[in-house]
């Protein structure tokens, strides 16, 4: 639908999936979204033609955090997940991390006809590495850091893997 979602603190029960939006264009402003420690992880999935905001930390027992499409989607506090996986976001517009991410099974990043952007600019940031490679499919701008003091860990001391950006406007 065309109306927003506004959504406060949530605690997800195990083993659940949270959708927010139906692929509408309805805003998304959400709060701190965590699953309940200690069994099935939970996932977060946001599927918007509107624009979408988690103003709050997302993790505590996460499994996958799922994009499937917005006009642009802000993660202004941490994020915490097992997986974290971007189908699609709007032509020219940013999927921004604007604190510590931390993936911990891996992250996968679509190619689209949208050339949509990818912002990771936390202090901390770790991402693991699915396989051998850490693909940014998107063709719009690919940034990682906005101070020289942001840290960046691809893969774990097992798998230092590869990272590929295929086709970065910038």
């Amino acid at each position: 639908g065309s109306g927003t979602i506004t959504l406060g603190n949530a605690t997800l029960s195990d083993g659940v999936t949270l959708t927010l939006g139906t692929g509408g264009s309805g805003a998304i402003n959400a709060a701190a979204v965590t699953g309940t420690a200690g069994n099935a992880a939970s996932n977060l999935t946001i599927n918007t033609t509107g624009v979408a905001t988690v103003a709050g930390a997302v993790g505590t027992d996460i499994g996958t955090l799922t994009v499937t499409n917005s006009n642009g989607a802000t993660f202004a506090s941490s994020v915490s997940a097992d997986t974290v996986a971007i189908t699609d976001t709007a032509d020219g517009k940013t999927l921004a991390f604007q604190n510590d991410l931390t993936v911990t099974t891996g992250m996968t990043v679509a190619n689209t006809a949208n050339a949509y952007n990818v912002s990771i600019t936390g202090a901390s940031n770790s991402i693991a590495i699915s396989g051998n490679t850490m693909v940014f499919g998107n063709t719009g701008s690919l940034t990682l850091g906005n101070s020289s003091s942001d840290g960046f860990t691809f893969g774990s001391s097992s798998n230092l893997g590869a990272i590929i950006a295929t086709a970065p406007s910038q």
